[in-house]
């Protein structure tokens, strides 16, 4: 795979995920209409789980392969390392539940000789930011192990809707964890085109779309996928996109060429999904010209005093072939 591809995944997934999850961390000290520098991370790494708990950032394990638990507290701008992760991994599914910090699933690098081989795993893991201790939980029961070895992949992606977490593996298999008694039980399976799909929680429901556009919702009361509408197909070229939940609703965000004989003039492209009414609509907007040679963009919404109800989009284009330039 080319390396330049893969970096940028690994980076929009990081980053993505941590502006997601920033608006509902205080501002305070922002200069505005600014960009402010803070602390930096202690140890650099790409493929961390990120959570917000208690108005506190946690980025936890990451390529390649550490351990490293970190805290930012944005009122100090400091990082505190933490009680390092059990399982050294990344790429996990990581969602803050009842308190704590689930990690589940990831993936890890068999050493040995030959060409490195990435193990998907299934272990639950469990951090109390108040006894600053790790606890292994239940394992998400897998059907099959999963390993690749030119490139790597989440195994699972989970999301908590009505106080329940669920886990949902690339075969499809959603399970439901009771903490009561520490289990999980078989939901109903998802039958749909596998693309290493990611869930999305809105109007209390779980959905996932597929690479086609494919949407599906889970209805936790009635343990049942229904499918809904699916994404209107873009009608040129699509770089890259992205989504994102804002305001309850569900928004894929890619630039598209204006003109396919073309890489200069992109358009941003914004399609919108309401799960209230099961209805896509459409923005479009021109986007400043550029000479796309390679990049990538990713949407993220915010809301709240310091960051009012607005939509950003950050990405960046390849100038050269040794260099990028970044955008928002």
């Amino acid at each position: 795979m080319n390396k330049i591809f893969v970096f940028m995944l690994l980076f929009f997934f990081v980053s993505g995920f941590f502006l997601s999850v920033f608006s509902s961390v205080s501002a305070a000290g922002l200069v505005a209409d600014s960009w402010n520098t803070k602390m930096s991370m202690e140890h650099e790494r790409t493929g961390c789980g990120f959570a917000v708990l208690d108005g506190k950032i946690y980025a936890i394990g990451g390529y390649d392969y550490v351990d490293t638990n970190e805290r930012y507290d944005p009122l100090t701008n400091k990082w505190s390392t933490l009680a390092p992760i059990p399982t050294i991994r990344s790429h996990m599914a990581v969602v803050t539940y009842q308190g704590k910090i689930y990690c589940m699933g990831g993936i890890t690098n068999n050493v040995g000789p030959g060409p490195a081989i990435y193990r998907a795993l299934n272990v639950v893991e469990v951090y109390d930011p108040v006894t600053n201790s790790w606890i292994c939980k239940a394992a998400v029961p897998l059907k099959g192990t999963y390993f690749y070895d030119t490139c790597y992949y989440e195994e699972m992606t989970a999301g908590v809707v009505n106080d329940q977490l669920f886990a949902l593996a690339s075969s499809g298999d959603l399970y439901m964890y009771n903490s009561s008694n520490d289990s999980w039980s078989s939901k109903a399976a998802l039958s749909a085109e596998n693309w290493h799909w990611q869930v999305y929680v809105a109007n209390e429901h779980l959905f996932v779309i597929t690479y086609s556009g494919e949407m599906q919702m889970y209805n936790p009361t009635t343990d049942s996928w229904i499918k809904k509408t699916s994404a209107p197909p873009s009608d040129t070229y699509v770089i890259y996109p992205f989504i994102t939940v804002t305001d309850n609703k569900i928004i894929i965000g890619d630039h598209q060429k204006i003109d396919s004989s073309t890489d200069d003039n992109v358009q941003l492209n914004l399609r919108i999904y309401d799960p209230k009414t099961d209805k896509w609509s459409e923005r479009k907007t021109n986007s400043k010209s550029i000479t796309f040679y390679g990049g990538s963009m990713f949407i993220a919404g915010t809301s709240g005093v310091f960051a009012p109800k607005n939509l950003y989009i950050f990405g960046y284009e390849q100038i050269t072939k040794d260099s990028f330039q970044a955008f928002t």
